[in-house]
């Protein structure tokens, strides 16, 4: 009961605030009200595309190399062992 009570205060206060500024604003100087949390949501689509950018490469050039790879070469062994584990 308590914790539906305390997310329905957060979303009765923070709904309120939410906005598209809030969304894309930097965040304020401190001890200042409003601002956002604008960096924050870029960076952290930066660092998603990134780390997409490495491993769907790898992830699929793997998935070639076991898919065509017989099953007597060890490094396709070694990798499926790795796999189920």
């Amino acid at each position: 009961m308590i914790r539906c009570s305390v997310l329905g205060l957060l979303l009765w206060r923070g709904g309120r605030k939410l906005s598209i500024a809030a969304l894309t604003q930097l965040p304020p100087a401190p001890l200042e009200q409003d601002g956002g949390f604008g960096n924050a949501i870029l960076g952290t689509l930066v660092i998603v595309g990134l780390a997409a950018l490495i491993s769907v490469p790898i992830g699929l050039l793997s998935a070639i190399f076991l898919a065509q790879s017989k099953s007597d070469n060890r490094l396709a062994s070694s990798v499926r062992f790795a796999e189920r584990c």
